[in-house]
């Protein structure tokens, strides 16, 4: 015999009557307790379910709080509730909302989407609890969640998130500590993703990304050094020359004047950087340096370079940059730097191919990491 017999299911009128003044809050949520269990445990015919439904919609209206509540919590698991009241319990008050949000297989994503894009952040929080989030739903709440509920999502390991979505979590939250801690503790990262987490997390959590995805030390110094000279030559370039003088002294007193940092102001159209910088490594007045750069064609150039100590080896790469930078006037109100940054990157691999190196991706970064591992023979092609 089963916990809850077909003939205890309650009727609309017995809960009408139920629902009147004369009934306590106490009687009416043990009657939606009653009802739910039932609709959930025993197997109704057409006509009971249908009653078993109205009676839901009755009690949805209740003004008590802790009738809905009951009423929720009895219903959140069932696949059988119709579509309509579960969506009522969900946009009601936190209270009733979450149990169903939380749990109920009746959502669909785009009732989560919906969910996410217009109710409350506890809300959130409980779609990206969920046993299970699609990569659908996880998409808008990593463009668009509360901090809390990105977290709880990153933390989620039943939740289905994308290398795309974990970036632009990490754009959004950079600083978040209560988002990359969840974040590092994923099953599986993307490498990419590791990368950028590298370079943003604490000393702790760095050791514990290197230990989980086997990256040496070198390799974390080089991704946390890349890190570094990205926010530095952003920084640089609207600073006026006593500032980027400055910056240099300060970068070479460091040992962080690197010829990556060097070049990546180039691919970023921040010239002052680069000429200030060999003004630091060869001690030639900074009038000097702008002749051999720009008017004396590739002689003057080279030699600048050789004095600098720089390796020959990025020459052809920083010909290239100097030559968009004389062809491109860069107008940083009209996307004039991206399209700026593309161009360069563009001719350096222009450069690159005709030399018989192989490479597909016009990413500055990207062209930074091969340019490392290019032949010495390689200053030769110009």
């Amino acid at each position: 015999m089963k916990e809850y017999e077909i003939g205890q299911l309650l009727t609309a009128e017995d809960v009408n009557a139920l629902l009147s003044d004369q009934s306590s809050e106490d009687v009416r949520a043990s009657t939606a307790k009653k009802v739910a269990q039932t609709f959930t445990l025993a197997d109704l015919n057409p006509t009971e379910r249908e009653i078993a439904e109205a009676i839901f919609r009755i009690m949805l209206s209740d003004t008590a709080v802790a009738v809905r509540k009951t009423l929720s919590e009895n219903l959140k698991d069932s696949e059988n509730v119709p579509h309509d009241v579960v969506l009522k319990m969900a946009s009601d008050v936190d209270e009733v909302a979450i149990p169903v949000i939380g749990s109920s297989p009746v959502l669909t994503d785009d009732d989560l989407i919906e969910i996410v894009h217009s109710q409350s952040e506890t809300k959130q929080v409980a779609v990206a609890s969920r046993e299970r989030v699609s990569e659908k739903v996880t998409s808008v709440i990593a463009a668009e969640g509360v901090e809390r509920a990105v977290a709880v999502m990153v933390g989620n390991q039943g939740a289905d998130v994308s290398e795309e979505s974990l970036t632009t979590v990490l754009d959004r939250f950079k600083d978040s500590e209560i988002v990359k801690q969840p974040m590092i503790l994923r099953n599986k990262l993307p490498l990419v993703v590791v990368e950028r987490l590298i370079s943003v997390v604490s000393d702790k959590m760095k050791e514990h990304l290197m230990g989980k995805y086997n990256i040496s030390e070198d390799v974390a110094a080089k991704i946390t050094e890349e890190s570094r000279e990205k926010v530095t030559v952003s920084v640089s370039y609207m600073a006026k020359d006593i500032e980027v003088q400055s910056l240099i002294e300060q970068l070479s007193a460091e040992n962080k004047l690197t010829p990556s940092i060097i070049f990546r102001s180039l691919c970023t159209g921040d010239v002052k950087f680069f000429e200030y910088s060999m003004v630091k490594l060869t001690g030639l007045p900074v009038h000097n340096v702008r002749i051999l750069i720009y008017d004396s064609g590739d002689l003057g150039l080279k030699g600048l370079f050789t004095k600098a100590h720089l390796p020959g080896i990025l020459f052809p790469a920083i010909k290239a940059a100097i030559e968009v930078f004389l062809e491109t006037p860069i107008d940083a109100t009209d996307g004039g730097l991206e399209k700026f940054r593309r161009k360069v990157a563009e001719r350096v691999l222009t450069k690159l191919d005709n030399s018989g190196i192989d490479l597909q991706d016009s990413d500055v970064n990207y062209i930074l990491d091969k340019i490392d591992g290019l032949p010495p023979s390689f200053m030769e092609v110009l």
